[in-house]
């Protein structure tokens, strides 16, 4: 699902897209009163926070759409051993031989590095989403700020 067709969005990205324009053809335009500029550190503010809400809900799929990768490779690890103790047995062995205990080691460790890396890859997306929202909170206080400073 992409974020537009998330409820309420499209209409916010309208209304905000508006806000700003207006602000800031405001401030090009030399019409640049106290409250315009107020106006546009809200504005800067709200813009951040639409995105920040957008980045976090990203990084929440990310880390979701890892632990159900995780699953997956935890299922197919567990497939191929069953297919392994099968196969022994079709074959007359024993799952309990040591060369097959060997293969099912060695097949639950790769299962679990899987499902391991699968994990740290959605929480790594996570963190990076976390990064750019950390960033645009930081650019648009001193943007905020900026705007202030001129109002006063």
């Amino acid at each position: 699902m992409d974020w537009m067709s998330k409820p309420g969005n499209g209409a916010d990205v309208a209304h905000g897209a508006s806000t700003l324009l207006g602000v800031f053809n405001d401030l090009q335009s030399g019409g640049a009163s106290a409250s315009i500029y107020r106006n546009a550190a809200k504005a800067a503010k709200g813009g951040a926070a639409f995105e920040n809400a957008q980045l976090s809900a990203m990084g929440k799929d990310a880390v979701a759409a890892a632990q159900r990768q995780a699953l997956d490779e935890s299922k197919q690890s567990q497939l191929a051993q069953s297919r392994v103790v099968a196969t022994a047995a079709g074959t007359g062995g024993s799952a309990s031989d040591p060369s097959v205990m060997a293969i099912l080691g060695n097949l639950a460790k790769e299962g679990n590095t899987n499902a391991l890396s699968a994990l740290y890859t959605g929480q790594a997306a996570q963190g990076e989403y976390q990064n750019r929202i950390a960033a645009n909170d930081y650019e648009s206080k001193a943007t905020a700020a900026g705007y202030n400073m001129k109002a006063n």
